[in-house]
């Protein structure tokens, strides 16, 4: 199984930019976000074709970032959101 990438960040936007975006462009995989003590996993399908969306932009030189609300992501319960970050050791590799 690949590790998802990490996010913490609260409210119902997740606001993807900078060196975690590059990484996730570069090898996109899932993303499992903790939001004010709840978890949700964002599945990989979704994370590729925002990819696919942000390259595209780009290609029109278009400057951004990717975004993915709350109601895109999967809620999971909150000893399984905790069990994969610590089992992923809260790295974004």
């Amino acid at each position: 199984m690949i590790h998802p990438m990490i996010f913490k960040q609260n409210g119902s936007i997740l606001l993807i930019n900078g060196p975690e975006l590059a990484k996730l462009v570069k090898h996109p995989r899932s993303i499992l976000w903790h939001n004010k003590g709840l978890y949700a996993v964002v599945p990989i399908e979704r994370v590729v074709n925002a990819v696919s969306v942000f390259k595209d932009h780009q290609y029109c030189k278009r400057s951004g970032n990717i975004t993915f609300h709350w109601s895109e992501a999967v809620e999971i319960p909150e000893e399984t959101g905790q069990a994969m970050e610590k089992y992923n050791g809260g790295k974004n590799e």
